[in-house]
């Protein structure tokens, strides 16, 4: 059950709670334009919790607090409310650690391709994906010798999909390129989710 909350008005590095050692058992994330809240797991990992345009996601999550003040930090401006209490109030809870991820974004001022690296600890196995674009664009990225993941948002449908997408614990350096063409200008999210290898 939800015993309260507190909210991140879209600024700021760190929020207090009322008490020490509270149970978190949800993030919502609500934007205009896409972007992330990010929180620290340990000194070489961040948990990630997107959002998409117009979107409001909601993450079911079970972690204690370590004191009474959680840092972050914010890709774009999102509203951010956290809620501590017990059980599982919004579904099926995954620990912070579920929730390792590297971000990218870029924000093209015309057409054209580039390519992005996410960085990782260490030698990681891939465990999901989450994109956000408000332009038409392709991306890609090798997943082993001869496999690669590509995927296309078409600029129609840009804040459509807002969950994770699963992907198979794909053995991964500690550093992925990842390819992208833009149809125009605009912005674009990756966040790739792991666990370590």
């Amino acid at each position: 059950m939800i015993e309260g909350s507190v909210f991140i008005p879209g600024s700021g590095n760190s929020v207090t709670f009322p008490a020490a050692g509270l149970q978190v058992v949800g993030i919502k994330v609500s934007l205009s334009t896409s972007g992330y809240f990010s929180t620290p797991i340990d000194a070489t990992r961040n948990a990630v919790f997107p959002s998409k345009n117009n979107s409001l996601t909601l993450y079911p999550v079970n972690f204690t607090l370590k004191g009474q003040t959680l840092n972050y930090s914010l890709g774009s401006t999102p509203y951010v409310t956290i809620y501590y209490g017990t059980g599982s109030p919004f579904g099926p809870p995954r620990p912070l650690d579920a929730y390792a991820a590297a971000v990218a974004t870029w924000a093209p001022s015309a057409a054209g391709s580039t390519t992005l690296t996410l960085n990782f600890p260490s030698a990681v196995k891939l465990t999901g994906i989450f994109t956000a674009a408000n332009i038409t664009t392709n991306y890609s990225f090798t997943t082993k010798p001869g496999f690669t993941f590509s995927d296309y948002i078409d600029s129609s449908d840009a804040g459509i999909r807002t969950d994770i997408m699963p992907l198979a614990d794909i053995p991964a350096a500690n550093s992925v390129p990842i390819s992208v063409t833009a149809g125009a200008a605009g912005n674009f999210l990756i966040v790739i989710y792991y666990k370590q290898a």
